[in-house]
């Protein structure tokens, strides 16, 4: 076997095959345990003076497994920080004085300078890790990373940090916008830029204006939305003014109050001004004239009646034509003032303009399509 493949195999396999054949503390004596533990130690010191890192911190681990001792975490923070590995160094020295204190109640004798040594370790690992931005559209939104919780701010957006390579959960949070988490992969070889837009929240409810004939126009607040029939539209929720008018029609104005994703339905009737007359006045005033010309003939056999004597037989029948005439002339009046009213408060509209099914709009909906138009 040549010195190369010799070497890969004591840093590679060895550790490998000590860890197998480690034996189970629990199953040993107490002096078997600091015996071993000693054996462990003076082979990790030994592959640490050679330069077989790995292999050393293995062997200090095994080590410490059999004799748990605080200074071993020391021994293999220096093993990791001859390697550049500095943030593995950092957990290290950090858990040697944890555990020296937890045991004596004060810092080790070098306390001072392991924290003084982790503090230049953050230093270099900051420097030598590389530089990644974070941007967002628009800028000034909350950063947080691997935080779902949103416990901490590390900074507002454009962000600049230097992380370890890694993959990292960054939420981005703004006012009047949609929160928004994504994941990044971040590279130990170069800078990295991410940028990430965030979408607007927008408040809008919905309004539906109905209108019974078509072709009006539908103002909302002074602007032409369209001409009915018209199919619901998205609006920013509060008071709005609707006006639906059309020419030759009455002229519809109100307030809508549109509430946040809710719609709010509006129902206009427009009538025409001055509607042409119909098969009603055609009836009720021949009707009218000739109840007022058999009201006038019933006046007309009244002063007759009146010159006679009221045993006489023309009395008699002066009387009867004027009863007649009363009664048929003010049956005829009142039927033909009927008509004429009826005529009057009719809702009128151009048949041309009435809302038909070629008129109507579809509306999309879950289970199928809607079909809308005026109310």
């Amino acid at each position: 076997m040549s010195r190369p493949a010799l070497f890969l195999f004591t840093l590679v396999v060895l550790p490998l095959v000590a860890r197998a054949q480690a034996p189970d503390p629990s199953s040993m004596s107490e002096n078997e345990r600091k015996t071993k533990a000693g054996q462990y130690y003076q082979d990790a010191q030994a592959a640490f003076d050679d330069e077989r890192y790995d292999e050393a911190v293995t062997l200090f681990r095994m080590a410490d497994r059999m004799m748990p001792a605080a200074v071993i975490d020391f021994n293999i923070a220096k093993a990791f920080e001859r390697q550049s590995r500095y943030e593995d160094a950092i957990k290290s020295y950090e858990s040697y004085l944890k555990r020296y204190q937890d045991a004596n109640g004060v810092l080790p004798p070098d306390g001072l300078d392991v924290q003084k040594t982790v503090a230049f370790l953050k230093q270099l690992s900051r420097k030598e890790l590389p530089e990644v931005l974070i941007e967002s559209d628009p800028p000034g939104a909350n950063v947080y990373l691997n935080d779902p919780d949103h416990a901490k701010i590390l900074g507002q957006t454009p962000y600049t940090a230097r992380l370890a390579k890694g993959a990292y959960e960054v939420s981005l949070a703004a006012d009047g916008f949609a929160p928004l988490t994504k994941t990044i992969d971040v590279s130990a070889e170069a800078p990295a830029k991410f940028v990430f837009k965030l979408e607007k929240i927008v408040h809008v409810g919905t309004l539906e204006v109905g209108v019974n004939i078509k072709g009006a126009r539908i103002y909302l607040d002074g602007k032409v939305v369209g001409l009915s029939p018209l199919p619901p539209t998205k609006v920013e929720p509060g008071e709005r003014q609707v006006v639906v008018e059309k020419d030759q029609y009455t002229t519809y104005r109100a307030m809508a109050k549109v509430t946040t994703n809710e719609t709010t339905k509006v129902s206009v009737t427009l009538y025409l001004e001055n509607p042409p007359s119909s098969w009603r006045s055609y009836v009720g005033w021949p009707l009218v004239s000739v109840g007022v010309l058999g009201i006038g003939a019933g006046i007309a056999f009244w002063q007759l009646a009146d010159r006679e004597y009221n045993t006489t037989d023309k009395f008699k029948k002066y009387q009867l034509f004027q009863n007649l005439g009363y009664g048929l002339g003010g049956g005829l009046v009142g039927a033909g003032f009927g008509f004429l009213i009826w005529e009057w408060a009719r809702d009128s509209i151009n048949e041309a303009d009435k809302i038909g099914v070629n008129n109507l709009y579809l509306l999309p909906s879950p289970g199928g399509v809607t079909i809308g138009g005026g109310f």
